[in-house]
């Protein structure tokens, strides 16, 4: 078991998490310490960042996104279907697909709909593969084109460049030095 800041034992998912430590409301605790950290939000079905005094609180308390999301939200989140909703609206968006483990596109209506729902492919990512991705090498793919993109190279822990093909390749492949930054670089 991981244990929090409050010295207590959190079960990971494959321990079959304790459920009512995802659903905890974010506590400062007593001290004076001003630490970044993330707590499960259920309402939103996603870890959010709230500031930590450095002692007591409970136990939906974090150091990193990738931590909660691995407790808390994997599960309930990337493992949905995608649900495009009643509504007629027309919003490209981003699902997890575990299948294939990796995050595919589809059109989402506007209401409704389910948490595995992320406006971008790296959220996505971010959100429900963030270890998997950032330790893949960069991949140029089939294609003979000449597109300068990024790769979190987890040697250097940084994010570089590199030329990619225009097609195949892996999921470690972003269009912004800071697209790869927010995803991979904790």
């Amino acid at each position: 078991p991981e244990f929090s800041p409050t010295g207590k034992s959190v079960m990971n998912l494959a321990d079959s998490v304790d459920r009512k430590v995802c659903s905890l409301p974010p506590q400062t605790g007593p001290c004076k310490a001003r630490m970044e950290r993330y707590f499960y939000n259920p309402a939103s079905s996603s870890c959010e960042v709230f500031v930590y005094g450095g002692c007591g609180g409970n136990e939906n308390n974090f150091k990193n996104q990738e931590q909660c999301m691995k407790t808390c939200g994997i599960a309930e989140v990337c493992n949905q279907p995608p649900e495009t909703g009643p509504c007629k609206a027309y919003f490209n968006r981003y699902y997890y697909d575990p299948a294939s483990m990796c995050c595919k596109h589809f059109i989402y209506g506007g209401c409704m709909g389910n948490q595995n729902n992320f406006i971008t492919n790296a959220q996505c990512l971010q959100a429900c593969l963030p270890d998997e991705v950032c330790n893949q090498p960069p991949e140029t793919g089939q294609c003979d084109g000449h597109f300068q993109k990024y790769f979190y190279n987890s040697t250097s822990m940084n994010c570089e460049d590199f030329v990619y093909g225009g097609c195949g390749g892996n999921q470690n492949n972003f269009d912004t030095k800071g697209a790869c930054m927010k995803t991979c670089h904790t």
